[in-house]
Order: structure tokens, then C-alpha cells, then sequence
């Protein structure tokens, strides 16, 4: 793979020339609520208004009991319990995300075609470090990705959102071993994007349990969410929300999804008063 970066301020990266070749795959439009996978799941809905209804299907049901973590449409009820295993020292190990990370290979692996289209990506802040690390593995021509070196999110997020600090590591690790073209220049300032797009099958149930005042239904979503290492999903959803009409059981697993998410980001509240109480 040819791995590329575009060096420019950070408002001028997604007007870049750089990101406007024909025939490539352009993951753009951040989501408010940081969904687990998703870069992933925006790359499926791409995919799919570009190999259709048949392919997406046909490249997905295979993976239902393992995608139902984070797309609900498969068909595949999620297992209420299916995160328990992953409640230990041990659940930021990158060897536990495999199995999720290679059934998203598996299903994303047909719908390229042949030859694969170049995939960019010219907002760092798109990228979680999951989605990155399938990117990374897929047989793409070329990965384009946006980056700013004078950027500090420091002042804009909460420390358990910032993914890109964690992928912009990644890519510096990745420069240690493969080729990466730095390109610079600067780019129009263009207005952001909405939200991009999911696919027909992705309920987005974290995002939409967000802004439930269910307390039941938040839990339901930080177990879907933990369970595809969507630490900071599990936070997202604890917030704005008092869980004392929980059942004892059910408080005690609030509590200890939260506390194991905040280790996985290796983060303590520092100084968010919410986060603290709930830790």
C-alpha cells in the first residue's frame, strides 16, 4: 500500500487538490457521537452505493454473528452477555479486536473490485483507531489521509474522544515501516460536510441511545459498544444520564463498562467532574 499524508492547516486539508482524484473513496462528514468502527461502517455505506444492494449482502450475512457488535440490520441478535469475557485487565490487547477487524476484511475484501479504488481521507479527526488499523490491512492502491502537524485537539475534546492522537501514532509507527509520501500545499477552506451516511443496516443504535433518557437503553448501548471496543461510546453514553433506576446488578456492570473504557483510553477524569463521579 502507498500510504499518503497531506501537510496543510487543518481547515485547508479537506479542500486540498490532493483529495479530489477521480474514482476514489472519499470517507468524509464527521458524526457528533464517535461510533465504534466508524470509518468502517462510513466505508460500507460507500461501498454500497457503488457495488449495490446483492454485493453488500451477499459480503456481509457471512459475518452476522460477529457484525451484529456493530450493525444490527445483519440479522444476528447480540448476545446481552457477549462483552463479559472482555470485562479484564486485557481489553485494550490489540489481539482481541482480530476477530472483529478480520470480519470486516473479509466483507469489505469483495466490495473493493479490481482494481481497488484509492481511499482518502482528509479530515484526521474521521479517523478511530480501529477503522485505521482495517484500512491499513486492506489491498488498497493508495490511502490518503489528512494531517495537520500543527494541529492540538487538546482544546477541542475530552481526552477519551481524541481517537486521532491514537491513529495519528499509528500512522508515525507505520512510517517507521513502509514508505509514506508527505505532501504539503494548501487547500480552499471548505464548509463541513453533514454526517456521512450509514448503511441501510446500521441502526447506529449508540448514537440514537444517546439521546434516549432510557437508562435501560443506554446500558444495552454500552454493551454493544464495548463489546466492539468502542471505549469512547461507552463514556459517550454514561453521560447526561443518572443510572440509579438500574437494578443493583445492572448499576454494578454500568459502572465497571465505564471504569474499563476510561483504562482502554488510559485516561482518568482529569478534571471532567462527570467522568469522576461515575469512575
Amino acid at each position: 500500500m502507498h500510504l499518503t499524508l497531506v501537510q496543510a492547516p487543518k481547515a485547508e486539508l479537506r479542500g486540498h487538490p490532493r483529495f479530489s482524484a477521480p474514482g476514489a473513496l472519499r470517507l468524509d462528514g464527521l458524526h457528533p457521537f464517535p461510533l465504534p468502527w466508524g470509518g468502517a461502517r462510513v466505508l460500507l455505506a460507500a461501498l454500497r452505493k457503488i457495488r449495490g444492494d446483492t454485493a453488500v449482502e451477499a459480503a456481509v450475512r457471512p459475518e452476522a454473528a460477529v457484525f451484529g457488535h456493530c450493525i444490527s440490520g445483519v440479522g444476528a441478535p447480540l448476545d446481552p452477555q457477549s462483552a463479559a469475557p472482555l470485562l479484564g485487565f486485557l481489553t485494550h490487547h490489540p489481539v482481541l479486536r482480530l476477530p472483529l477487524q478480520r470480519a470486516w476484511q473479509r466483507a469489505i475484501l469483495p466490495l473493493l473490485g479490481s482494481p481497488a479504488p484509492e481511499v482518502h481521507i482528509p479530515d484526521p479527526s474521521f479517523l478511530d483507531p480501529e477503522s485505521l488499523n482495517l484500512l491499513l490491512a486492506l489491498p488498497l492502491p493508495a490511502l490518503v489521509i489528512g494531517d495537520d502537524p500543527d494541529w492540538d485537539e487538546r482544546q477541542e475534546l475530552p481526552i477519551w474522544r481524541r481517537d486521532q492522537d491514537l491513529s495519528q501514532g499509528q500512522l508515525y509507527v507505520m512510517g517507521a515501516m513502509v514508505e509514506v509520501e508527505k505532501i504539503g500545499g494548501t487547500g480552499a477552506v471548505l464548509a463541513p460536510l453533514p454526517p456521512a451516511d450509514l448503511d441501510p443496516l446500521d441502526g447506529a443504535e449508540e448514537e440514537r441511545a444517546a439521546a434516549s433518557a432510557s437508562v435501560h437503553q443506554r446500558l444495552s448501548a454500552m454493551r454493544r459498544a464495548f463489546a466492539a471496543f468502542g471505549f469512547p461510546a461507552v463514556i459517550e453514553l454514561s453521560r447526561d444520564i443518572d443510572p440509579s433506576p438500574l437494578a443493583d446488578a445492572d448499576r454494578a456492570e454500568w459502572h465497571l463498562l465505564v471504569a474499563n473504557a476510561a483504562y482502554n483510553r488510559k485516561v482518568g477524569a482529569m478534571g471532567d467532574q462527570e467522568l469522576a463521579d461515575v469512575l
